[in-house]
């Protein structure tokens, strides 16, 4: 039994040993006219290698091929990347022949990928019997038709005879690696955490690099130790076009933060040191690096873009020590217009140095980071995942532990000029609402202190009224309409429990928000994402409502401000406007032109966000 069961493994491990994998990138193929041809743009910062092979435009009758061989005889896997445009398609056809005969052929983008999110790569594939010897493969446009510019970018290939094999175009870009180690003073041992915006958490160890808030604690290092070459290339290819922003600091566990960070990071272009391109000796404290590194160190122009948050702070100084600032007016007091920069507090504060340095860029402008305060402290903790049963004893606990951290730094409640619960929240899914026992009796009972009646929900009795889904939309018409404004009132509910806690540890009263986004404009619907700001600011514990710029440059001042008006009309006497004014991807006259007209039609508190570093 022991021999058949090594020889079974023997087999398998030669089986996987001798597949064939051959990747492509699309930009190699040949065109036989501008109809196909090689971009790189905003778009493509999430292609492999920030490039794809385009054909939007140009001859309809363009192809483009590239020649392969291959060394056996197989069923093969022809995997394909390209952009998953949400609404646009751009439907192509790739091909395979041997000789003058097309062995298989697929079109691609069709339909929007479901799987995938809009503005961001898909996978698909077809499969092909394929001899060994010479292939063509042959990327055309599906019935001889132009499309949009924004679909249409194929990145990449992948031809496998391996049929289990997950393809991820990581595993072909350009490498970037990094070490480090650790340096005096610890008093235990330490994870170097690395929080990339988009791109989720990472840690290093001895164990290398890993997702997730933490490796398992026998891994942890000791002043003195040094990791092993970690490719960090994840970091640098997030899910939206925002660059590979690493923060990172050395922590005793992830709720536990090291008050200074002393550690050489090595930089290098493979895992030897012979390749090192950037190193940093780093003496923090507090104890949070901010870096900025493009996706590929092998060229001088980008290692240039290489920048610590310590050159970057001090680069911009000189700029704004040298620019001659206006004299007229004077700086904001009661209007709240904060800036984020990286002087935050906490597990996420850069060097002293640096946040002095970058305060007084700041000073210059007239943000009132200074006078008004904003805190995060979301307390999001529920039982069975439901909003409609929350955990308050854990909600207490945390808000305490926010509470003590803040008081700590010598503010009070009164210094709070808004406290930031969470980011874009929605209501919850009608699917879960119907099957949550939490959901079934809040749900009854609000629509009892509604005054309606079983007869007016189209139902006999009120043991028939509980929250329904899409599957009874039809036969229960009344439930499922009332079910999708539930949506709002308990995500309403939950937020303004919260703002009782939160009010109470810290002692005083300020104003609680959530960004809503700008989601009832693109959706054009206010249950696409179940907020509804009419709902949610009839509850009138709310005091405040908060949306964004959030579609960059594809959002007009039109749209944004049309969503700032179906707010401020929403909004009671005591609510509050306030408008997140996003600069990244925004040219500095779009910002001004989206600030004026927000103000124009009632917002009164504004944070001017960047995605960092400074």
């Amino acid at each position: 039994m022991k021999k058949l069961i090594m020889v079974c493994i023997v087999l398998f491990a030669f089986a996987i040993a001798s597949a064939e994998t051959i990747f492509i990138e699309a930009e190699d193929f040949t065109p036989s006219s501008n109809g196909w041809k090689v971009i790189s743009n905003s778009l493509t910062r999430l292609a492999s290698k920030q490039k794809v092979l385009y054909g939007a435009e140009g001859p309809i009758d363009a192809i483009a091929t590239y020649n392969l061989e291959l060394s056996k005889s197989a069923k093969y896997r022809i995997w394909v990347r390209y952009f998953n445009m949400e609404g646009l398609r751009g439907p192509f056809v790739v091909s395979v022949k041997q000789g003058n005969k097309e062995i298989g052929s697929q079109v691609f983008d069709v339909k929007q990928d479901v799987n995938t999110p809009g503005r961001q790569y898909a996978w698909a594939f077809f499969e092909a019997d394929l001899q060994k010897g010479q292939v063509t493969v042959t990327i055309s446009k599906h019935e001889k038709k132009n499309c949009s510019g924004y679909a249409r970018y194929v990145d990449c290939l992948l031809i496998t005879d391996d049929i289990n094999l997950v393809p991820n175009h990581l595993d072909y870009a350009i490498k970037t690696y990094m070490r480090v180690t650790i340096g005096q003073g610890y008093e235990k041992p330490v994870q170097i955490h690395a929080f990339v915006p988009f791109a989720g958490h990472f840690h290093i160890s001895r164990a290398g690099i890993g997702t997730g808030t933490g490796p398992d604690p026998k891994y942890l290092l000791k002043s003195g130790e040094t990791s092993p070459w970690c490719d960090i290339t994840p970091m640098l290819y997030p899910k939206l076009d925002v660059g590979g922003r690493p923060i990172i600091n050395a922590r005793y566990t992830y709720f536990d933060t090291a008050p200074f960070l002393r550690a050489k990071f090595e930089f290098a272009t493979q895992p030897d040191e012979k390749y090192v391109v950037k190193t940093y000796d780093i003496d923090y404290q507090p104890g949070t690096l901010y870096l900025v590194i493009p996706e590929n160190l092998t060229t001088a122009g980008n290692l240039e873009k290489f920048k610590s948050d310590w050159e970057i702070a001090f680069e911009t100084g000189e700029i704004a020590d040298s620019f001659k600032w206006p004299t007229i007016g004077k700086k904001p007091e009661k209007f709240i217009f904060i800036c984020s920069f990286a002087v935050n507090e906490g597990e996420f504060a850069p060097d002293r140095r640096i946040a002095e340095r970058e305060w007084k860029t700041l000073d210059y402008f007239g943000f009132t980071n200074r006078i008004h305060r904003w805190i995060g402290g979301g307390i999001w903790y529920m039982k069975d995942g439901s909003y409609c049963n929350p955990d308050i004893e854990n909600m207490k606990k945390r808000a305490e532990i926010y509470a003590e951290e803040f008081k700590k730094s010598g503010k009070s409640a009164k210094d709070i000029a808004y406290c930031k619960i969470m980011d874009e929240p929605t209501g919850q899914e009608i699917s879960f609402m119907a099957k949550d026992p939490s959901y079934r009796t809040e749900f009854r009972n609000w629509l009892m202190k509604t005054g309606k009646t079983p007869e007016d929900l189209l139902v006999k009795s009120w043991e028939d009224v509980r929250p329904v889904d899409e599957n009874e939309m039809n036969e229960k018409p009344a439930l499922y309409y009332y079910t999708q404004k539930f949506r709002t009132i308990a995500l309403g509910n939950f937020i303004s429990l919260q703002g009782k806690i939160l009010k109470q540890v810290y002692g005083g009263d300020f104003r609680i928000i959530a960004n809503f986004s700008d989601g009832a404009v693109y959706y054009g619907n206010f249950y696409g994402q179940g907020v509804d700001y009419f709902e949610f600011c009839n509850n009138t514990e709310q005091n405040a409502i908060w949306s964004e710029c959030g579609g960059a440059l594809a959002t007009s001042s039109q749209l944004t401000a049309y969503n700032i008006e179906l707010m401020r009309c929403a909004a009671k006497e005591n609510q509050i406007l306030g408008h997140y004014l996003i600069d990244y991807g925004r040219k500095p006259w779009d910002s001004k032109c989206k600030a004026v007209s927000g103000v124009a039609r009632g917002i009164k508190m504004y944070h001017n966000y960047f995605y960092g570093p400074t």
